[in-house]
């Protein structure tokens, strides 16, 4: 039930000397053994969720978060399938770069390396976008939550110069989320929310970011019912309905 080797690869990425080797590593193992991309771990990750739970959208984390996302794309394009499935805290690839996406703030040096990744996960199925983690979180909900760690990845007194690949990540997740616009996690947070929260506490660099986010979800709420249609849960779980 331990590791394949393929986990093993992307597990130790942090940790090597020379970063750009795991990638032809792992074309060599899936070469050898193409049904690896196949395979969970013993916590129920395939190699894509784990390539992309391991990657990050910080500035500091970039050399290596590119490696993994160059993984992340060839596990993609061996088994595309891979993206309708979600891992054991109801987490499927989306949401996991949906963080990435957040973090990076839409930065014009990181996000538009994540954006193409996440538009053809999203193309593929649109349905996930109403699926959520043990944590009541859409992939938009998971998004504006970690917009909060650019805040912080930016307290260095860097700056960001918004992408368009971002904008257009926005514009599209939010357009295509309607059911969830309104729908408060497990915390009691509705995307909305979260971004007026970072907004309070004064993230001033972000600030064009957070409104650009803001203003698009609300006029997605305009457009959309007074009251969100149900939103159900992924896996076994019931289906929940709450209001903002």
């Amino acid at each position: 039930d331990g590791p394949y080797p393929i986990h093993e690869v992307i597990h130790n990425l942090h940790y090597g000397d020379n970063p750009a080797l795991a990638l032809p590593f792992t074309r060599s193992l899936l070469g050898a053994y193409p049904k690896a991309v196949e395979e969970e771990d013993g916590r129920g990750n395939l190699p894509l969720h784990h390539a992309l739970a391991h990657a990050q959208g910080a500035e500091k984390q970039a050399e290596s978060s590119k490696v993994l996302g160059d993984i992340a794309r060839l596990l993609y394009n061996e088994y595309p399938k891979a993206v309708s499935f979600a891992d054991r805290s109801e987490h499927y690839p989306l949401h996991h770069i949906a963080r990435i996406m957040g973090q990076t703030a839409g930065s014009s040096k990181r996000a538009p390396f994540w954006a193409p990744l996440f538009m053809d996960i999203m193309n593929q199925d649109e349905s996930i976008l109403e699926k959520l983690d043990t944590k009541g979180r859409s992939p938009l909900h998971v998004l504006c939550f970690h917009l909060g760690d650019a805040a912080v990845d930016n307290e260095d007194g860097a700056t960001y110069e918004r992408s368009p690949e971002f904008d257009d990540v926005i514009r599209t997740i939010v357009l295509r989320s309607a059911p969830v616009l309104r729908l408060e996690d497990v915390d009691g947070q509705t995307p909305f929310y979260m971004l007026n929260r970072e907004l309070g506490r004064g993230s001033d660099k972000l600030a064009g970011t957070l409104r650009f986010v803001k203003d698009e979800i609300n006029m997605a709420k305009r457009k959309a019912p007074e009251k969100s249609p149900t939103a159900k849960e992924s896996g076994d779980r019931v289906d929940i309905e709450k209001k903002e």
